[in-house]
């Protein structure tokens, strides 16, 4: 059985998916863009060494700067061939192939990641499950980090290729302002985090 992400990534980059888009952030980062922005964010949320869940690590890019700069990490997602990529460029991190619904890592942390195309991303009718799996592996959660405004956009822009290779997707993008309300519902710490 494929994931969501799979048919996504397979359609737009081939077989070789994972190490395609490894390489694009790659680039990107050699060209000078800042590829680092949620490494960025969680440690101005929660200063090193505060523990953190990459949850869908996919290859590792924030994990990795989240390591640099002095964070305990651990890296989780489905996708077995983006985990190798990870495991290949950073040995020394702990990594999982687990899916984020039935997540039980029996681990506490402080800040959970879940970058970009995660949560707009999940198998449908598994955000409320997913949500109850990261809140069983938090301990004094000081944040999740998502970054649906440049999903969005990042779909929009790629909404007749995404359209062919997935049909379900645009009722994913019109269902993400009520997925993003539910994860708040189930994080009660983040709406006071959030109005402080």
């Amino acid at each position: 059985m494929t994931t969501r992400w799979e048919r996504v990534a397979r359609a737009q980059a081939g077989e070789d998916y994972a190490a395609a888009y490894a390489d694009r952030f790659r680039q990107q980062a050699e060209a000078g863009a800042d590829v680092h922005g949620e490494a960025t964010l969680v440690t101005a949320l929660a200063p090193p060494p505060s523990r953190v869940l990459d949850a869908g690590c996919g290859t590792g890019r924030v994990a990795v700067r989240l390591h640099e700069l002095g964070h305990p990490v651990v890296g989780v997602d489905v996708d077995a061939p983006m985990v190798e990529v990870a495991r290949r460029d950073a040995p020394d991190l702990e990594w999982h192939v687990a899916d984020l619904a039935t997540l039980a890592l029996g681990e506490r942390f402080d800040v959970v990641v879940a970058a970009g195309n995660v949560l707009p991303l999940l198998e449908p009718g598994t955000l409320g499950a997913t949500a109850a799996a990261l809140d069983r592996n938090r301990g004094r959660l000081k944040g999740l980090i998502t970054d649906f405004h440049t999903t969005a956009h990042a779909f929009a822009v790629q909404e007749a290729n995404l359209r062919t290779a997935v049909g379900e997707l645009p009722s994913t993008l019109n269902a993400s302002m009520p997925a993003l309300q539910a994860l708040n519902e189930s994080f009660p710490p983040l709406r006071s985090l959030a109005s402080e």
